[in-house]
């Protein structure tokens, strides 16, 4: 059905190519080894080649666009190491988390490597050195946007109550930026104007809104085989996702005082777990959620109807209802 993940395969092993070229310069045996662990996890790589389709949909060519590509999937794993220590998450893409693995010391370095040299590999292409300024200037401020939501997010687990519009900036911030940030810079490196660029800016804020409440329904609903991570993570960490921001506005009495006992406890049974997934389910959060995450898709494909129809914009269209219905 998806007929975008042969092509996003291929963009892949260049991106894994590269990542080899990256990890091999790094000198210190433990700082590569625990860079390798994140970097070569796994991982769709979904935005690097959001980064490589944007520039082909206004003209412009792979090689236009792997200098963004590599350092948006950079930035990308940074922010995973860094979160899974303050989220104090144990399992990463199926394998121990970097902090798990490395020790917390060592995981710190390893994210501030990572972030440091996705500035450099964007610094150094060949191509038009004003959108270049203008690609690193982005993705700056697009770091600090993430840090920004991911504030918004350990702030939430402390509070019982947090809104649906809270909940919705804070995802923009903690995963729409960067997918936004992919498919800005790969039009700016490929040559688009500022109009193509802002529209694709807005397409990704919203496919990345849809990616995330996807990802709450995948953490109490999804195949734990495929995701990598024990079901009900979310629970535990207590992270306010849209399933448990719902079901605190309609639930009373027992059940949502459950369901409050039950958010942030690591020791939770599989059985606990199990009984507040049933308590969602008949709250009608989980597919409350399931409908949000497809309204977002439906929104950021409006904004691609400026683009002419072609092989590119059918991707970026089909990634949107991918991210809204994928399984993994």
């Amino acid at each position: 059905m998806w007929t975008f993940l042969e092509d996003m395969k291929r963009i892949s092993s260049v991106i894994d190519s590269e990542i080899d070229r990256i990890l091999s310069e790094i000198e210190d045996e433990r700082l590569r080894e625990a860079s390798e662990h994140i970097l070569k996890s796994g991982g769709k790589r979904l935005r690097p080649f959001l980064v490589v389709i944007s520039s082909q949909l206004v003209g412009g060519t792979v090689k236009d666009a792997i200098p963004g590509a590599l350092a948006v999937e950079l930035i990308h794993n940074f922010s995973l190491v860094h979160d899974d220590i303050m989220d104090r998450s144990k399992m990463r893409r199926g394998k121990p988390t970097v902090h798990e693995e490395f020790g917390e010391d060592m995981a710190i370095l390893t994210g501030d490597a990572i972030f440091s040299e996705a500035f450099s590999v964007l610094s150094s292409p060949d191509g038009n050195s004003e959108r270049v300024l203008e690609a690193i200037k982005i993705l700056s401020r697009t770091s600090k946007i993430l840090c920004e939501g991911q504030s918004m997010d350990i702030s939430f687990k402390k509070r019982e109550s947090v809104s649906e519009e809270e909940y919705l900036e804070m995802v923009k911030k903690k995963t729409g930026a960067l997918i936004a940030s992919s498919v800005y810079i790969g039009a700016l490196l490929g040559g688009g104007n500022k109009t193509e660029c802002e529209s694709l800016w807005k397409y990704g804020e919203n496919l990345g809104v849809a990616f995330q409440i996807r990802d709450d329904w995948l953490d109490l609903k999804g195949d734990p085989e495929k995701s990598g991570k024990p079901r009900g993570s979310d629970i535990r960490e207590g992270s306010k996702t849209i399933i448990t921001i719902h079901a605190l506005s309609s639930l009373r009495g027992d059940e949502r005082d459950k369901l409050l006992r039950a958010l942030g406890r690591e020791d939770i049974s599989e059985s606990e777990i199990q009984e507040v997934i049933r308590i969602l389910e008949e709250a009608g959060s989980i597919s409350y959620a399931e409908e949000k995450a497809k309204e977002f898709a439906e929104k950021a494909k409006k904004y691609l109807e400026q683009f002419e129809e072609n092989k590119y914009r059918k991707y970026l269209e089909e990634i949107a209802d991918f991210s809204a219905t994928r399984e993994m």
